[in-house]
C-alpha cells in the first residue's frame, strides 16, 4: 500500500479562489491599467448526483487504467469524493508546500508528481475537517503503484491561475472532478493508455426484434475498452471572451458479437452471415466554449458552448498510430478488419458444387459536428447546464459511419477446379447484400455500445458525443493594478517625471492572508510591474526575491513611500478601478527619531536620553545633517518626529540639534549620554557611512541653567545690600551656590518660590540645593524660576567711593549624569557713597500759624506734624535708602497720616514703602539721585 503522508499547511483566514487564463489572454487588448471586469470560473464537465454500484467499478477500471495501475476504491469512498469539495485556495497552498515552491504560481508551473497532487488534496480536505474525503483519497492513493505515483505533470496545465485566490469568494472544487481531471492530466503528460488494464463494460443487451430478421430478437455483445487522454481538460476563470474546454480522448472498442450467427442474406439463396467482432475507434475532440456576458455585481454569466467534434472509425488502426498523441488521424490510417464470416453454395453443371466460406472485412468512418448552444447562469453556484444530447447524437453519428461502410469478402475455403468463375461471381453478387445486412444489424448494436461507452464511462470524465455539460463555479470581479518601483532622489515620497529605477533586481509580490500568490519582476530601467487582483484584500510588497511574504529593501536602499514597503488593495464586486501603486526607494540611509524634553517631568527619569514619564516632545526643532556631500536639514513635526536622509557615498556624517543642551542619544538599542553640557560625544552625533539602513536617533534635550542679570547699588556705610535674582534650573539635579565678595556675603533661597525672600528664608544660608520632582514648575511644565538673594554686609568705616563686584556662582550637576554640570553666574556691583543728610522739622497744626520749626509749643489735644527730609549729598545715586524715626513716649501716632513726597502710605508692613511697627516709622526709598531730596511726614496727637 502506498499511503500519502498528511502534511499540515497554513490555512487562509478566508481562502478564496480564482482559476484563470494567462494574463494577456484574460485582459485582452482593450483592458486598461486599473480597470475592473467581471470574471467567471467555469469547468466543462458533469456534477454527478451520486456514484452508483456500477459506476464505482468503472471508475476504478478507468482511472486505474489511465494511470497504468489498478484501483479498488469502494463506492462509499467514491461518493465521499463526489459529495465533498475543497477550497481551491487551500489546495493551492498545499500544493505549494508539497512542491516546496515559493508561490502558488510557481507550484502550478512546477513538475509535480501525482503523489504531490493527491497529497495536496488530502491536506486541503484535512484543513476543512473532511475526514471522509481524506480517507477516500488515501484509499485511492493506496491502490496505485509506485510508477503511477511518480508520474509528473504541470498542474497549471489543468488549473490555470492568473489571479489571487481571493478573487472568487466561496468558489469550491468538487473533489471527484479534481481527481478525475488530475488523472486525465497525468495520463496526457505521460505515455500511457489503458492497454495494460483494458476496461470491460460487460455484456449489453440489445433488442434486435424490430429489424424483422428471422430468428434474430436480441444479442448481448461484450465490450472491451482502451483509452488515452490526448489533451487534458482545463478549469478557467476569466472575463467575457475567455475560452474553456474539456479533455480530448481516444477510445478503442473491441465489440464481441458472438451469437449473431447464420443470418440469412437476402437475394442469395442459402447465403448466411455471421458477425463476430467489431473494432471501433473513437476520437473525441474537446468540447469548448466561450464566456459571454459576465456581471460581477449581479453574479450572472452567459456563455456559448459547442460539443466536441467526433471522428468514429470501424476497421483497423494500428495501436502505435492510434495512441500516438502527436499523430493526427486521417482516413489513410484506417484499414480493413474482419467483422465476421459469410457462407454460400455454388454449383456448375458438369463440374460440381461446393460451399464457399468467406471472411467479411470492413472499414468505415464517420464524424459528427454539433451546433453552438447558449446558456445563462444566475447562481447559486456551482450550477450546471447542458448543450446538446448524446442520446440524440449517437444514432446520427452511427448512421454517418455506416453510410461509408466498405465491405470486402475474402474466400477462405479451397475452390474446386472449374468453379473459380462461379465463386468470383458469388463474391461479387454477395458483397452488396452482406454490406446491407451488416449495416442493418450493426446499427442498433453500435448505438447501444457507444451510448453505454459515453453514458457509463466517458461521462465520468465529462466527455460526451454531441453534448457538452458546463459547470459554473462562481462569478466575481477582477481588477488590474499597475505600478512602478522608482529611485526617489529628493526624497519627497512622490515620483517626478524624471525618476525611474535603474537599481538592483527587485520583485513585487502579491500576498493574501500572509501567503504569496504571484510575483512580478520590475522593469530594470522603468521599474514597471502589473498584477490582476481578484475580490478580497491583497498586499503588494517589494523584495529582492520572488515569492516573499514580507517587504525587504534591496542592499543600499531604504523605503521612502510607502515607508514599510507594502500597500494594501481591496477589490469587491462593485469595484470599477484600483489605484495604481508606486514604491519609492532612496539610495542611502534614513535617520529618524524624536526630540523631547529630557527633564524628568511626570515621573520620568531625567537626563537619560529616553522619553519617559510625561516628558514632552518638541516641535519645530531643527536638526542638521552635515557630511562630505553637504548639509541637509529637517524639522520635527507635531509628534516631535524628524526624518533625515543620508545619500549613499557621503562620509563623515553627523547630526546636531538646536542650541539647547543635549542629554544623550538613543539609537533604538543603546543610549549614548553626553559627556558635558556642551554635548561631548552626541553634539554633533556621528553616523556610520550609509549602507541602506534605517537608523534611529532620539535626542533628549533640556533647558540651560539661567540666573537673572546683575544689578548695582550704592549706599553709605554701614549697610546691608540685598541683590534679588531669579534662578531657573534647566533640568533635575543638584545645585551648588557660592558667592565671592570683599564684604561678608550670604545667599538665601526663595524656598516657596513666591518671588521674594522673607526673613524666615533669610535665616538659612544656601550652599547646595536638590532640584527634584518637588521643584515647582511653571504652566508650560518647565522648572520654575525661584528667587535667590545675595546679601552683602558693608561695614562701618568703609571709605566713600569704595566699590565691589560680588560674584554669585551657581552650578547644576545633572541627575543621573553627575559628571555633566551646567553653570550660571552674575556680578553685582556695590558702591559706598557719602551719607544721606536727614533733617527733621515739626509744626503744630492746632495752633496758628502752623510754621515748621525745630521745636514748637504743644498742649494737650494738639496735633503735631513731623517732616523728615533726606538729602543725597554724594556724587552717586543712593540706593536702598531707609528713613526711620521712633515716636516719643509722650505722643500718640495719628493713623493714616504717613506720606512720602505727598503720597499717602499705609501704616501696615505690606508692599508699599512705609510702615509703623512698634512705634517706629520706617520708609524705604529705592533710589535717591545725587543732590535729590525726599520728604517723609506723619502726625501725632499730644495727650
Amino acid at each position: 500500500m502506498n499511503r500519502l503522508p498528511v502534511r499540515p499547511v497554513r490555512a487562509l483566514g478566508a481562502a478564496l479562489v480564482l482559476l484563470a487564463m494567462f494574463l494577456t489572454a484574460l485582459l485582452g487588448s482593450t483592458a486598461r491599467a486599473g480597470s475592473c471586469q467581471g470574471v467567471g470560473c467555469v469547468t466543462a464537465g458533469p456534477r454527478l448526483a451520486q456514484v452508483d454500484s456500477t459506476q464505482g467499478p468503472l471508475l476504478n477500471a478507468l482511472l486505474g487504467g489511465l494511470l497504468g495501475s489498478s484501483l479498488n476504491v469502494s463506492v462509499a469512498d467514491w461518493n465521499a469524493l463526489n459529495s465533498n469539495s475543497v477550497d481551491l485556495g487551500l489546495f493551492l497552498n498545499a500544493l505549494q508546500a508539497r512542491t516546496s515552491t515559493g508561490s502558488t504560481t510557481a507550484a502550478l508551473n512546477a513538475n509535480a508528481t501525482l503523489a504531490q497532487f493527491l497529497g495536496a488534496a488530502v491536506d486541503a480536505a484535512q484543513l476543512q475537517g473532511d475526514t471522509a474525503a481524506v480517507n477516500a483519497i488515501g484509499a485511492l492513493t493506496g491502490g496505485l503503484n509506485v510508477p503511477a505515483l511518480n508520474l509528473t505533470a504541470r498542474v497549471g496545465d489543468f488549473l490555470r491561475l492568473s489571479f489571487n485566490q481571493a478573487a472568487f469568494a466561496g468558489t469550491r472544487l468538487n473533489l471527484l472532478n479534481l481527481v478525475t481531471g488530475g488523472v486525465q492530466l497525468f495520463n496526457s503528460a505521460n505515455t500511457l493508455t489503458t492497454a495494460s488494464n483494458p476496461i470491460s463494460l460487460g455484456s449489453l443487451s440489445v433488442n434486435l426484434s424490430s429489424l424483422g430478421i428471422a430468428g434474430l430478437s436480441a444479442t448481448t455483445p461484450t465490450v472491451t475498452l482502451y483509452a488515452q487522454v490526448t489533451e487534458p481538460p482545463i478549469m478557467i476563470c476569466g472575463p467575457s471572451g475567455t475560452q474553456f474546454y474539456t479533455a480530448s480522448i481516444r477510445v478503442k472498442l473491441n465489440v464481441d458479437l458472438s451469437g449473431l450467427d447464420n443470418l440469412g442474406v437476402t437475394g442469395v439463396a442459402g447465403a448466411t452471415l455471421s458477425l463476430t467482432n467489431v473494432r471501433l475507434y473513437l476520437d473525441v475532440a474537446r468540447a469548448q466554449g466561450t464566456l459571454g456576458t459576465v456581471s460581477a455585481v449581479s453574479r450572472a454569466l452567459s456563455l456559448q458552448a459547442t460539443p466536441g467534434l467526433v471522428n468514429l472509425y470501424l476497421g483497423d488502426i494500428p495501436d502505435s498510430t492510434f495512441f500516438n498523441r502527436t499523430h493526427v488521424l486521417t482516413g489513410a490510417d484506417l484499414g480493413y478488419a474482419r467483422i465476421g464470416t459469410a457462407s454460400a453454395s455454388v454449383s456448375v453443371l458438369g463440374v460440381g458444387s461446393q460451399v464457399v466460406n468467406m471472411d467479411v472485412n470492413a472499414r468505415a468512418s464517420g464524424n459528427g459536428s454539433y451546433p453552438l448552444g447558449t446558456l445563462s447562469f444566475g447562481g447559486p453556484y456551482p450550477q450546471s447546464a447542458k448543450v446538446g444530447s448524446s442520446t440524440a447524437a449517437v444514432p446520427v453519428l452511427v448512421d454517418d459511419l455506416l453510410q461509408t461502410l466498405d465491405v470486402k469478402l475474402t474466400v477462405t475455403s479451397s475452390v474446386l477446379l472449374g468453379l473459380e468463375g462461379a465463386v468470383n461471381t458469388l463474391v461479387s453478387t454477395l458483397t452488396a447484400p452482406v454490406r446491407t445486412l451488416s449495416g442493418t444489424v450493426l446499427r442498433p448494436i453500435l448505438v447501444a455500445v457507444l451510448q453505454a461507452t459515453v453514458d457509463r464511462l466517458l461521462a465520468l470524465l465529462g466527455i460526451g458525443i454531441g453534448q457538452a455539460e458546463v459547470t459554473v463555479l462562481g462569478v466575481n470581479n477582477a481588477c488590474t493594478v499597475t505600478g512602478n518601483v522608482y529611485r526617489d532622489t529628493e526624497p519627497d515620497g512622490t515620483r517626478s517625471g524624471t525618476e525611474s529605477w535603474g537599481g538592483p533586481a527587485v520583485w513585487v509580490t502579491q500576498t493574501v492572508s500572509g501567503a504569496a500568490r504571484q510575483s512580478s519582476a520590475v522593469g530594470a530601467s522603468d521599474g514597471a510591474f502589473s498584477f490582476t487582483l481578484g475580490e478580497g484584500t491583497s498586499v503588494l510588497l517589494v523584495s529582492p526575491s520572488a515569492g516573499a511574504i514580507t517587504p525587504a529593501r534591496p542592499a543600499g536602499y531604504v523605503f521612502v513611500n510607502p515607508v514599510g514597503g507594502s500597500v494594501t488593495r481591496v477589490v469587491d464586486a462593485s469595484s470599477t478601478s484600483v489605484p495604481d501603486v508606486s514604491f519609492g526607494l532612496f539610495a542611502g540611509d534614513r535617520v529618524t527619531g524624536t526630540v523631547f524634553r529630557d527633564d524628568g517631568r511626570g515621573g520620568g527619569t531625567p537626563n537619560n536620553a529616553r522619553q519617559d514619564g510625561t516628558e514632552p516632545i518638541l516641535t519645530a526643532e531643527t536638526l542638521t545633517l552635515t557630511g562630505s556631500g553637504g548639509i541637509r536639514t529637517a524639522s520635527t513635526d507635531t509628534q516631535g518626529r524628524y526624518t533625515l536622509y543620508v545619500p549613499g557615498g557621503w562620509t563623515a556624517n553627523r547630526v546636531s540639534t538646536g542650541s539647547s543642551p543635549v542629554t544623550g542619544v538613543y539609537d533604538g538599542s543603546a543610549v549614548t549620554l553626553a559627556g558635558s553640557v556642551g554635548g561631548t560625544g552626541v553634539r554633533p552625533y556621528p553616523l556610520p557611512d550609509p549602507s541602506g539602513t534605517d537608523r534611529q536617533a532620539d535626542f533628549g534635550v533640556v533647558r540651560s541653567l539661567t540666573l537673572s542679570a546683575a544689578a548695582a547699588q550704592s549706599s553709605e556705610a554701614p549697610v546691608t545690600l540685598r541683590y534679588l535674582h531669579t534662578l531657573k534650573p534647566g533640568t533635575l539635579g543638584t545645585l551648588s551656590v557660592s558667592a565671592i565678595s570683599a564684604y561678608p556675603a550670604r545667599v538665601s533661597l526663595d524656598s516657596n518660590c513666591d518671588g521674594t525672600v522673607d526673613a524666615s528664608e533669610r535665616a538659612t544660608t544656601v550652599t547646595t540645593v536638590t532640584v527634584d520632582a518637588a521643584w515647582p514648575r511653571d504652566p508650560s511644565g518647565d522648572l520654575k524660576g525661584c528667587a535667590a538673594e545675595l546679601a552683602l554686609d558693608v561695614p562701618a568705616g568703609t571709605p566713600d567711593g569704595s566699590s565691589d563686584n560680588a560674584l554669585l556662582n551657581v552650578t547644576l550637576a545633572w541627575s543621573g549624569n553627575a559628571g555633566v554640570t551646567d553653570a550660571a553666574g552674575t556680578a553685582d556691583r556695590s558702591t559706598v557713597v557719602p551719607g544721606t543728610v536727614l533733617s527733621k522739622k515739626v509744626s503744630n497744626l492746632t495752633r496758628a500759624p502752623a510754621t515748621e520749626a525745630d521745636t514748637v509749643d504743644a498742649y494737650p489735644g494738639d496735633t503735631l506734624r513731623y517732616c523728615l527730609t533726606a538729602t543725597n549729598t554724594g556724587p552717586f545715586t543712593a540706593s536702598a535708602v531707609v528713613v526711620q524715626d521712633t515716636l516719643k513716649p509722650s505722643v500718640t501716632y495719628a493713623p493714616g497720616t504717613l506720606t512720602l513726597d505727598g503720597t499717602t502710605l499705609t501704616d501696615a508692613a505690606d508692599t508699599d514703602a512705609g510702615e509703623l511697627v512698634a512705634r517706629q516709622v520706617t520708609v524705604r526709598v529705592p533710589t535717591l539721585a545725587a543732590g535729590a531730596q525726599t520728604r517723609i511726614c506723619f502726625q501725632v496727637l499730644v495727650p
